[in-house]
């Protein structure tokens, strides 16, 4: 987590294109680090709005245990 000097270290996150281009919420991450109420407003489905935060949510959780992003501690979601 932390190198000889203390500073943190990067995650490094492998990333290919095809994910990229796949996942619209992903590259929207790539783009710009969001919160989820920003990310909210991509999606577009016919969801009632819990399902659609339950949806949302479990996504970045499973792209957070892949490695493609990382939770901020302002409460952005990035890589």
């Amino acid at each position: 987590l932390f190198n000889i000097f203390g500073y943190l270290k990067q995650p490094s996150i492998e990333r290919t294109e095809d994910d990229v281009s796949a996942d619209p919420i992903l590259h929207a991450l790539y783009a710009n680090p969001m919160r989820i109420d920003e990310l909210l407003t991509l999606v577009k489905t016919k969801e009632t709005p819990t399902e659609k935060i339950q949806s949302l949510t479990s996504h970045l959780a499973e792209l957070q245990l892949s490695g493609k992003i990382t939770a901020y501690p302002d409460g952005t979601f990035g890589p």
